[in-house]
């Protein structure tokens, strides 16, 4: 009787996975850890009915994540209103807190992230027409110049480039993971934000921010496709930052192929 109950509660379960809202899914996700713990306790429940549990709801799980992508997977284009003839990529920067404090391995981590970042802006948008890129040296050049905001370094290397927009790269969190892809003790944690930006009005053609700490597949079922996606490892620093930026600027349709 005990294990024809699970397996009637597993089919329900199953159901609010398939057709329920998102907050029905963390309600059933909370439900499959009290399954998981009735039967680890129960003696009674056999072998079979333990596998039929868990497969109709793993089943389901799969199911519903399926949805779950096609629903985060959109992406909103920014509308091409304005002409840009050429846009020059600056070299990213690191951004520390409101209060401007930072450890000194979080300095380090910035640090590295930003050469990292750096490198993925080239390969992402280095094959793309009419992108220039703005190297360190112009850059402490352009900084000699009277500066007093952003904008102005935008301006400065934008008119210089004869490119009308520019794009701004900072980040602020880029934390590697401890331990290995299948056993880490600390996740990966990456933080970035993009800005494109038309320098004479200082208008903002696109805006983009991506900020995540990798976290396991049932604890979020909202990201089980990218878990799954990651074959349910854990990833490096570095691969969470190619994922978000590839994410951020496929939603830019002034940074597509033109």
């Amino acid at each position: 009787m005990r294990a024809q109950a699970l397996k009637q509660l597993a089919f329900f379960e199953a159901e609010v996975l398939l057709g329920s809202s998102f907050k029905l899914l963390d309600f059933a996700r909370k439900r499959f850890f009290t399954i998981s713990s009735i039967m680890n306790q129960e003696k009674n429940v056999t072998g079979l009915a333990r596998a039929v549990v868990m497969l109709v709801i793993s089943m389901a799980i799969l199911v519903s994540g399926c949805g779950i992508k096609t629903r985060e997977s959109r992406q909103v284009k920014e509308p091409q209103s304005f002409a840009v003839n050429c846009i020059g990529v600056l070299p990213a920067v690191s951004g520390i807190d409101y209060e401007g404090r930072a450890l000194p391995e979080q300095v380090k981590g910035l640090q590295k992230g930003v050469q990292v970042m750096n490198d993925f802006l080239r390969q992402e948008l280095g094959g793309l027409k009419d992108i220039h890129f703005v190297s360190g040296n112009q850059v402490a050049g352009l900084q000699e110049s009277v500066i007093t905001k952003p904008l102005d370094l935008a301006r400065l290397a934008g008119k210089q480039l004869g490119c009308n927009a520019v794009l701004e790269t900072t980040v602020s969190k880029y934390i590697d993971r401890v331990g290995g892809r299948y056993t880490a003790k600390t996740p990966a944690s990456v933080s970035f934000a993009l800005r494109l930006i038309e320098i004479e009005s200082g208008a903002v053609l696109c805006r983009s921010n991506f900020d995540e700490v990798q976290e396991p597949a049932l604890e979020n079922i909202y990201k089980w496709h990218k878990a799954r996606a990651r074959a349910f490892t854990w990833v490096s620093a570095q691969e969470l930052m190619s994922e978000g930026l590839k994410e951020k600027l496929s939603s830019c349709s002034y940074l597509q192929s033109r």
